[in-house]
């Protein structure tokens, strides 16, 4: 650290081991000395703390986080202070690009963004915020309030101004295993309830219950206390724009949802800039089929979506999440070509996107030509993930874009090939020879290299060869070899046996109905079906996910399954019905189309897809210089396979 103290890192720490280093390390080298306020820490923070060269600042803990906060500040010796969590860290840091920008800004404080995970980590799940988190230090600016304190009411009362700043928090304290571990959902709604006694009228302290009630799913009284909140709110309150989205999406939660529409009306009437309140009046007009206004909402969505705002907005809320949603609707419209624009438009803002990369590389081996889909990919290159190689891979072979598949291997980043051919290297060739049925040939590949451990679906392929061969000695060989090594392997393995059960059992079933359509092994796949219990849950699962792959089937095998779901036709899902009607257009069973495409398009009237699809029908039957009404079909079938 240097002598001079420019920049101050305070923190309130209690019991921080598992995760103050890494919020120390994110920021040791931009700050010149580091205080920590402990308020009873009997684990390693301190110690962990001393590492870092930090001064510790024993204190009582008295149920005011403000308090605590102040005694921080009024023992550092910076120009500025920076305020972080210790389940924070700060994203990307340049020490000297950040005191530059503190050099030169004219105001008293910086808001900075916040990025919050919340549920299980995945590099997408968050929603942003921003707080001021970098101030002047000056004895008349302070922290206030019990409990979500803040620092900006203190800058505004002394006439002084606040800006946004470059730089990104990046904050975990939402995540389910952190939640568990502190425990802080009834500290935090004691200490507010016990601050509202003390200011009831506080709408800060009122929106911070609401937002615990949220948390822990309490979304009656959640609503309760919003809706109490905006009586008497003002578009100017710092947390108005985000009251007003959490009790839409509180009404929409209890079906009141006009109410949420005329709510969002007037949301976006004060913040027409806030792409959020945008996207959820989308989702509310998608649910009844408004499928042009709800596209207007997103386009307004997008308009708005990368400018910098204080508002609290889930991740890609007006960039590549809105472009995405954009892509569904026109899906659902059948305007595959707007469709297959705003996936490419998801992917070019986010590569790592997979929802998106899942449903474009589908659109696009479907409608595009070869150099297209190879343009796109080489673009992005270097942001998609190994997985997202491998689904390209595996949907060219199953798209018979053999040119395609050539062309990703030679794209792949070096760094990902290793990983990619150990994992779908054989599986890859394997499947190509099995969908031209080439099943011996396909089974020397897989028993290839026979030093290594062969990786779960390559274990599952094997099985779904021998199975559909009838070759059951090699089948339990195999899966007596693996069983111990795959949870998969063991559930083949009982299920062989006669015994069924388990949500486990079931998902590794389907994984084997998935693998068996995939390679082609369509005998093995009806006799598979045939020998699951009728009344299991499993027998009635509709594999709508790869309902695609149907395609690859013959008239013959169409005319089997049909014959096997089609007794659970009363128990579907609209979608799952409509599948049902094409299966049997595929098996040329047209009198069961006709009856059944009528029976949707009657039974869902607002849903364009069985009208459309029965539409289709008619046309083709009456007029004879049509195309094939399979081939009519495919873009319905594509999004079916969703």
């Amino acid at each position: 650290m240097t002598t001079s103290h420019f920049l101050s890192l305070c923190m309130i720490v209690s019991n921080e081991e598992h995760t103050l280093a890494r919020c120390l390390a994110s920021v040791k080298d931009a700050v010149d000395e580091i205080i920590l306020v402990d308020t009873g820490s009997t684990d390693r923070t301190v110690d962990i703390g001393k590492k870092f060269g930090a001064r510790i600042f024993p204190y009582i803990w008295n149920d005011d986080f403000s308090d605590a906060r102040n005694r921080g500040i009024k023992e550092a010796k910076g120009e500025w202070i920076l305020v972080l969590d210790a389940d924070e860290t700060l994203d990307a840091i340049d020490s000297l690009s950040l005191k530059k920008e503190l050099w030169k800004t004219q105001a008293d404080g910086l808001y900075l963004n916040i990025l919050n995970y919340y549920g299980v980590y995945k590099e997408g799940s968050y929603f942003t915020d921003s707080s001021c988190r970098i101030f002047r230090r000056s004895p008349d600016i302070f922290f206030e309030g019990r409990i979500h304190e803040t620092v900006t009411s203190s800058i505004k009362d002394r006439g002084g101004s606040l800006e946004l700043g470059e730089y990104t928090i990046l904050h975990y304290g939402y995540l389910d295993d952190y939640i568990q571990l502190k425990q802080k959902n009834e500290r935090n709604t004691r200490l507010i309830e016990t601050a509202l006694v003390e200011n009831p009228d506080d709408i800060r302290l009122r929106y911070a219950l609401g937002s615990e009630q949220i948390q822990k799913g309490d979304y009656e009284d959640a609503l309760g206390t919003f809706l109490e909140i905006l009586k008497n709110l003002s578009p100017f309150d710092d947390h108005a724009p985000d009251i007003i989205l959490k009790s839409v999406n509180l009404l929409w939660y209890f079906h009141r949802r006009q109410e949420a529409l005329n709510l969002l009306e007037k949301g976006i009437t004060a913040y027409p800039d806030f792409p959020e309140l945008w996207d959820t009046k989308a989702d509310i007009l998608l649910e009844s089929n408004c499928f042009q206004e709800a596209l207007y909402s997103l386009f307004q969505s997008m308009d708005n979506g990368d400018q910098k705002k204080h508002y609290s907005s889930h991740a890609g809320a007006g960039t590549y999440l809105t472009a995405y949603k954009a892509g569904l609707i026109y899906e659902k419209i059948q305007d595959d070509v707007n469709a297959l624009k705003y996936y490419q438009s998801t992917l070019d803002l986010k590569p790592n996107f997979k929802l998106a990369f899942d449903r474009w590389i589908h659109w696009a081996l479907y409608r595009s030509p070869s150099p297209y889909v190879v343009e796109c990919i080489g673009k992005w290159r270097d942001g998609l993930e190994p997985s997202q190689w491998i689904k390209a891979i595996r949907m060219s072979i199953l798209y018979d874009k053999h040119e395609i598949e050539g062309e990703l291997w030679k794209l792949m980043p070096r760094d990902y090939l290793p990983e990619v051919k150990d994992e779908i290297g054989l599986l890859s060739k394997a499947i190509s020879f099995s969908l031209k049925g080439l099943k011996e040939e396909a089974l020397r590949i897989m028993q290839r290299n026979q030093r290594r451990t062969k990786k779960m679906d390559e274990v599952l392929l094997e099985w779904c060869l021998y199975y559909d061969m009838d070759r059951g000695q090699d089948l339990h060989a195999l899966l007596s070899e693996y069983s111990a090594i795959y949870p998969l392997a063991k559930h083949l393995s009982t299920f062989m046996e006669g015994e069924l059960h388990g949500t486990e059992q079931e998902e590794s079933l389907n994984l084997a109905k998935h693998m068996f359509m995939e390679a082609g092994c369509w005998e093995g796949f009806v006799r598979f079906l045939h020998s699951i219990p009728k009344q299991s849950r499993l027998s009635k699962s509709f594999p709508l996910s790869h309902f695609y792959m149907f395609f690859n089937a013959s008239e013959k095998t169409a005319s089997t399954l049909l014959d096997f779901y089609y007794c659970y036709y009363e128990q579907y899902s609209v979608n799952e019905k409509l599948a049902i009607s094409i299966l049997a257009i595929k098996a040329e069973d047209y009198q069961l189309a006709q009856r059944t495409l009528v029976t949707t398009a009657e039974s869902f009237p607002d849903n364009p897809l069985p009208r459309w699809t029965l539409a289709l029908f008619y046309f083709h039957h009456r007029s004879p210089w049509s195309s094939s009404l399979l081939d009519e079909l495919k873009p319905i079938v594509i999004h079916l396979s969703n």
